[in-house]
């Protein structure tokens, strides 16, 4: 996580989530790589959960493999920082990522749109672009868009998931 991540965390946190509220976080890529976010997520009422594909420091549960996190719990705030970029097939990602949510969740996303450089975790598959953020967000987590914006080389996505929209016509 670079600091300008870091930083739009906190603006996200700030804005978003309620301190007082009991939220269930889930941290989705989280094992350490330098930095994490569990700190961030420090509040007496907030329970973080850190997955990842592999064991480390800051992982709470190890997913079965990239597509079957293994777990049958909803959370009320998912967050992910540059993990996208590693997936494969992030359609069907992304589809795994929506069964976590409950009704009126919270979705933070980062991706690097052009980063210089390959960075194999391990494998480096894509660049993230507003547009095709946007569409994950929207077309296949099926959470209503809040924000979606490119800053310093990543680009950064906050979505909301209503039950309810989904099951209207």
């Amino acid at each position: 996580m670079d600091n300008t991540c870091e930083v739009e965390l906190k603006n996200f946190i700030e804005k978003y989530l309620n301190r007082n509220s009991n939220l269930q976080i889930i941290d989705i890529g989280s094992k350490d790589a330098g930095q994490t976010y569990r700190k961030a997520f420090n509040s007496p009422n907030w329970t973080y959960t850190g997955l990842d594909i592999v064991d480390g420091e800051n992982v709470d549960i190890i997913a079965k493999d990239g597509y079957d996190f293994g777990i049958n719990k909803t959370f009320d705030v998912l967050v992910s920082s540059n993990t996208m970029e590693h997936v494969e097939d992030l359609k069907l990602w992304s589809t795994h990522l929506a069964t976590l949510l409950k009704d009126d969740a919270y979705v933070f996303l980062t991706a690097p749109s052009d980063f210089p450089m390959e960075h194999r975790h391990p494998k480096d598959c894509w660049r993230i672009w507003p547009d095709g953020i946007k569409w994950i967000m929207s077309k296949v987590m099926n959470l209503n868009i809040i924000e979606v914006y490119y800053k310093d080389r990543s680009c950064f996505g906050i979505g909301q998931y209503k039950i309810k929209k989904s099951m209207e016509v």
